[in-house]
């Protein structure tokens, strides 16, 4: 008498494991096109290059300083960007700018001073003209003390400096 139930001991058909061995080759091949072509790994975006116009105003015959963009090669939100300033040999902490023409503040050696970006055309985005101006918090900046602002990428790359002494 026969079994009912066959048990069978060659697993796929040799057509269906063809079919399954091209298909998994071409989706393997479609990831790593993707994958080196940065569709699936994100866009790689380049580091901006800006430059602040020579020299430094002084304001309102204090020691507050004005800074201004001199050029950029992207005209770029400034929430891409942050700040640092050196005062002396002390450096404040990396600072994202708050929205145009307001005040963020850093603290450097327990004196509180403020940098503000003011977006010249209007546009929302860093651009030449724009200004950045450098205070102390009501008053003037102290004298006889160097200073260097510092513009930064949001990965921490420096993209230039301005040094000043009041």
């Amino acid at each position: 008498m026969r079994p009912i139930v066959r048990i069978r001991t060659d697993g796929v058909s040799p057509v269906v494991a063809e079919i399954l061995l091209v298909a998994i080759t071409v989706v393997l091949a479609a990831v790593v096109y993707l994958m080196a072509s940065g569709i699936l790994t994100g866009h790689t975006e380049s580091v901006p290059v800006v430059a602040f116009a020579p020299g430094v105003t002084f304001t309102g015959g204090s020691h507050n300083v004005t800074l201004m963009i001199g050029g950029t090669s992207q005209n770029l939100y400034p929430f891409n960007y942050e700040f640092n300033l050196k005062v002396d040999a002390a450096y404040g902490v990396p600072t994202q700018f708050a929205a145009s023409r307001t005040a963020a503040n850093v603290t450097i050696g327990g004196t509180l001073y403020r940098v503000t970006w003011t977006d010249a055309d209007g546009a929302g985005t860093v651009t030449q003209g724009d200004r950045i101006d450098v205070t102390g918090n009501g008053v003037s900046l102290p004298v006889n003390t160097a200073f260097e602002f510092i513009l930064l990428w949001h990965d921490g790359t420096t993209l230039t400096t301005a040094s000043w002494h009041t």
